[in-house]
């Protein structure tokens, strides 16, 4: 599959085991639910108290709680079973190498025919991805690989691609590319169907096309900060340096619904004190309000909201 790099292994196990890790495997959910996700220029402009923001982005909030990358992927899992996709896939197309825990439930099976017959040379969906062309359905990749009038070996290898994915029972295939926000290259979410028709599983995909495009957002912008090692390179990883006392204020303004001057008289210290810690703040996170700052370093996994 297109979406997947290199082999995966069991965390802990010698990074030179061969030993393929089985993959996580779901059944389809409930009927699908929304969720209601501000863009980051809504909660930017928003008025409202620092708390009331803070609730509204919602996966920034929801990826961020999490201390370990099992539980910041199950809840990966619950969003996509709610919205209505049990097989899904997350990567960066820039990752090298073996990963100790993908985003996955593609079958393993498949991913090793993918790669040991170098269809990733050749896929278009792969491509489209890398070049920035935006979110596309692999249904719409295959009815213009079916369309052209002359065959390359390209052709046929996307073709041999198709008859891959049907064969393990994937009707379709929702491919949501986006920049990756910390390190090198782009980001890739994929969703798929196994039980819905062409048909059907674009409109279920066009119900929640833009929910889909903010989760593949907080995947990478908190897992690569709380979860490097799962995420990124070794020359990939990026720190957000803040000192403790201009993050425990930040953080008593996101959890409690208070004022600068009421968060200050809580900690004890001056106005001004407080404003030259949220100065701080907002110079770190590369925000101009506080409620910027806020949403940052929620997205940064640097406030653990509740």
């Amino acid at each position: 599959m297109a979406t997947i790099y290199g082999k995966y292994i069991e965390e802990g196990e010698d990074m030179k085991n061969e030993n393929i890790l089985d993959v996580y495997t779901y059944s389809y959910p409930q009927p699908h639910r929304k969720y209601p996700v501000p863009s980051a220029e809504d909660i930017l402009g928003d008025t409202q108290s620092a708390s009331r923001s803070v609730f509204q982005i919602k996966f920034y909030k929801e990826l961020s709680i999490f201390r370990s990358f099992d539980e910041f992927s199950t809840r990966i899992k619950k969003i996509l079973e709610d919205l209505g996709f049990g097989e899904y896939a997350f990567s960066r197309t820039s990752a090298t190498g073996e990963i100790p825990r993908p985003i996955i439930t593609m079958p393993n099976a498949m991913n090793d025919v993918y790669f040991r017959e170098g269809f990733y040379e050749h896929d278009l969906s792969l491509q489209c991805a890398m070049n920035d062309n935006g979110p596309i359905f692999h249904s719409v990749i295959e009815d213009y690989i079916n369309e052209v009038p002359f065959v390359t070996d390209a052709i046929t290898q996307n073709k041999e691609i198709f008859k891959l994915l049907k064969s393990f029972g994937y009707v379709d295939f929702y491919f949501i590319p986006i920049g990756a926000h910390n390190g090198n290259g782009r980001v890739l979410l994929s969703v798929a169907t196994k039980q819905e028709n062409v048909a059907q599983f674009r409109a279920r995909v066009e119900s929640c096309k833009d929910t889909l495009l903010q989760l593949a957002q907080a995947i990478d912008y908190v897992g690569t900060r709380k979860f490097p090692n799962f995420f990124l390179s070794e020359n990939e990883s990026q720190k957000i340096i803040i000192t403790p006392k201009p993050l425990i204020l930040l953080n008593i303004l996101a959890q409690d619904d208070l004022t600068l001057a009421q968060t200050a008289d809580k900690l004890s210290i001056s106005i001004h004190t407080a404003d030259k810690h949220i100065s701080a703040v907002k110079k770190a996170l590369g925000a101009s309000t506080i409620q910027g700052a806020i949403y940052k370093a929620i997205k940064a996994g640097l406030i653990e909201c509740r």
